[in-house]
């Protein structure tokens, strides 16, 4: 289950940094040239996936990881999406917040929850 706790470990600052880009205390747009919204959603991607590779290496809990990962994968896709199209604005406005949350609770995840 490493490659997941190496995942939630490297995205938890990118999650408290957009959280704290929302709540306006911190105005960092950008991280090493990428928009940090758009490094959040590639973020949490990656992190269910690895999820995913864990629990098939591990054989364990499959079938709930990839219940679980295409749930949390969700805020992602409506990003995504709203770049390709017209949302709602409330909708496009809570997909960052959203995604900050769940980056953040995957991370302290990797942190607390052992093998």
């Amino acid at each position: 289950m490493v490659i997941g706790h190496i995942a939630g470990l490297t995205f938890l600052p990118v999650g408290v940094v957009m959280l704290l880009n929302n709540f306006g205390i911190m105005h960092l747009s950008k991280i090493f040239g990428i928009d940090i919204t758009l490094l959040g959603a590639l973020g949490l991607i990656i992190v269910e996936i690895t999820d995913i590779i864990d629990s098939h290496i591990a054989d364990q809990h499959v079938i709930l990881t990839w219940i679980v990962g295409l749930i949390l994968l969700f805020p992602s896709i409506l990003y995504f999406m709203s770049k390709a199209m017209t949302l709602l604005p409330a909708i496009v406005s809570a997909v960052p917040i959203i995604i900050a949350a769940f980056l953040i609770n995957e991370g302290l995840g990797s942190v607390f929850i052992g093998d």
